[in-house]
């Protein structure tokens, strides 16, 4: 099959499986598989907000699903990453992007894959209350931002409070990498003794 044939969701399912950020630039795959597109504004609209929101979907897709992250065929996991991605972070309907995943994940792996998407995504579905909640009445463990004012509000928590986990929060809620040394215990005194 043409890449030109592919569906934007398609083109950036390719990108993202074979993207790796210590080898790879996003934006020469997205030109060597989705450049001559119609459709190469969704692509990079997609791949960029997988790789860009990465830390909160895994959070999500681990939250909502049976198994560990880790035991996800990695094809596999990157169907229900573009999923959950346009289900959090854009205004497309539910049903569409919910369906177009299922079928990808047949053809990827089984009927049995298909039901495993469709049970996460799901779940997922069914979590969120407002996908347009006003980020100055949400509650910060209930609501992911997807813009300066405005963030997709869940029923239950999908972030670390942000009172007690401050750098965790922020690091899930905007997808940042958290340094090791977060984790770790803090005491006084000097780095290095003598």
């Amino acid at each position: 099959m043409r890449t030109s044939d592919l569906s934007p969701r398609q083109a950036a399912w390719i990108v993202l499986n074979h993207f790796n950020a210590a080898k790879h630039n996003s934006a020469e795959l997205i030109e060597k598989f989705g450049g001559k597109s119609q459709n190469r504004a969704a692509i990079v609209d997609i791949v960029f907000g997988v790789i860009r929101n990465f830390t909160f979907i895994d959070r999500l897709i681990a939250q909502s699903s049976n198994q560990s992250i880790k035991n996800i065929p990695a094809k596999l996991l990157n169907c229900l990453r573009i999923a959950v991605y346009e289900l959090v972070f854009t205004g497309q309907a539910d049903y569409a992007i919910v369906n177009e995943a299922v079928n990808m994940a047949k053809k990827i792996g089984s009927k049995k894959a298909g039901g495993f998407v469709n049970a996460v995504l799901r779940k997922i579905c069914g979590s969120i209350k407002n996908r347009t909640a006003d980020l100055n009445d949400a509650e910060p463990q209930k609501t992911v931002p997807i813009s300066s004012a405005l963030g997709c509000e869940f029923n239950v928590n999908v972030l670390p409070d942000s009172n007690e986990q401050q750098a965790q929060y922020l690091a899930i809620a905007f997808s940042l990498v958290l340094p090791p040394i977060v984790g770790l215990p803090f005491t006084q005194g000097p780095i290095v003794s003598n």
